[in-house]
């Protein structure tokens, strides 16, 4: 496929990097390939309606920039329906991916409607083109995602409205908050560093982060710094800063895509976990628990598509200026600094703790966690309505901590004071449908 690519002078994308398809890559982005050769096929026809199925990776991934510019700058795009793979749609295809079903004609996109999470063949039928989806305006592509032209997936018009809100707020990337990011040593390019020796630095893996902390620690592995070289040393800043670390790999399936943790300095970790350092002394538990907020899980999901939560994604993430003097902010951190890991101790007592284990560990935190997340709602300046869109935005979270964000919400409106406004809501949302706490729930 890669000698077919660079061969052919058909292709308009000629990037390698962009694509990935360059030197040392497994990554070939068949369906890339796929778009850009149907609008070659498309354009030779006198046909001016087409519709079209392809990964929803085309809507939010980094090198998928090119052909979206392309369908949306060169293609008058009507809708846009996500099909949520498993049972009743392409079995065979991981259950954490999506596709998307995508209608066009000739011009330029200026508005369409999204049709979001649908998951079997009946739901097809209530299917309304021009009423029942969600409208939505260029703004949101070109507003809230720089450069990258990043689709965002949205379930109800409501959400439109609170996107706006939070993007009154600096990103991560801007000037103010001058964010870096790396990630951890890569598993096979630096595993001459790994031993089964035992010593203060065991090699920290993705899948043990929680909200706040490192649940277990699956590694075999360990570090030694004296024998890491200066150019891995200097690149991956794990001995040098302390950070905030979050999961790469977290599909659209799990009840919570964003785990983030604060990692003090000398803390390390494998390439499935990114860093984000480099920010304004003191606000890192801030920052921490605006990324494991329901507010930002809520961004997340909209324009992460696949099984991974990229660097590009949390850079373009909105974060509140941090202001010593902000009630809210106080709370918050007093709250964060409950859940904070202490150097090399981190919870030892979970060693591998089961999946199980570790959702009954969240569990015992509900009431902490549940308070930040009403708590950061409230730095956004959310109000009650606005809020409840948001956690309607995830139907995989226990009922319970939703009825206790809510709880939380009202009672610091009420407690620091905070203006009537806050608790406006013409939403109507309930939460009766929603699963229960079992025990037994994916993480």
């Amino acid at each position: 496929m890669r000698l077919l690519y660079r061969e052919t002078k058909q292709y308009f994308l000629r990037n390698n990097k962009l694509l990935g398809l360059g030197r040392g890559s497994t990554q070939v982005n068949l369906y890339k390939l796929f778009v850009e050769r149907f609008f070659q096929l498309k354009n030779q026809t006198s046909h001016t309606y087409f519709t079209i199925i392809i990964p929803g990776g085309i809507l939010g991934d980094l090198s998928g920039k090119p052909i979206r510019e392309k369908v949306f700058n060169e293609n008058q795009v009507s809708d846009i329906l996500e099909i949520i793979t498993g049972k009743s749609f392409f079995p065979r295809v991981h259950s954490g991916l999506s596709c998307v079903i995508l209608s066009a004609t000739n011009g330029r996109t200026e508005n369409y409607d999204i049709f979001a999470k649908i998951r079997n063949p009946t739901d097809l039928k209530l299917v309304k083109v021009g009423q029942s989806g969600v409208h939505c305006n260029r703004s949101l592509i070109t507003n809230y995602s720089e450069d990258h032209f990043l689709v965002p997936m949205l379930n109800t018009q409501k959400e439109t409205q609170v996107l706006k809100k939070i993007y009154k707020f600096p990103i991560l990337n801007s000037e103010y908050w001058t964010a870096s990011f790396t990630e951890g040593f890569h598993r096979r390019d630096d595993s001459k560093y790994f031993d089964s020796i035992k010593t203060n630095y065991p090699l920290i893996e993705g899948n043990a982060l929680a909200r706040f902390g490192v649940e277990k620690v699956l590694t075999k592995y360990y570090v030694d710094p004296k024998k890491v070289d200066l150019a891995t040393y200097k690149r991956t800043k794990t001995f040098n800063h302390e950070y905030i670390g979050w999961r790469d790999i977290s599909g659209n399936d799990y009840r919570r895509r964003m785990y983030a943790s604060l990692f003090p300095k000398n803390s390390v970790t494998s390439d499935t976990v990114f860093h984000l350092y480099n920010i304004p002394n003191n606000t890192y538990r801030f920052v921490c628990a605006c990324l494991n907020s329901l507010v930002i899980e809520f961004r997340v999901r909209q324009v992460a598509y696949g099984l991974h939560v990229r660097r590009y994604v949390v850079g373009l993430l909105p974060i509140p200026q941090f202001n010593k003097s902000n009630k809210l902010i106080l709370k918050i951190e007093e709250k964060v600094v409950e859940f904070e890991p202490i150097g090399d101790k981190w919870a030892r007592k979970n060693f591998g703790a089961t999946i199980r284990q570790r959702i009954q560990n969240e569990w015992e935190h509900t009431e902490k966690l549940a308070e930040i997340d009403a708590l950061v709602a409230l730095v956004y300046d959310l109000n009650m309505g606005d809020f409840k869109v948001v956690l309607n935005a995830h139907p995989k979270v226990w009922r319970e901590y939703k009825e206790k964000c809510v709880y939380y919400f009202e009672k610091y409106v009420k407690e620091l004071d905070l203006e009537n406004g806050f608790l406006a809501d013409d939403t109507g949302i309930s939460f009766e449908n929603d699963p229960v706490y079992s025990g037994a729930v994916k993480t």
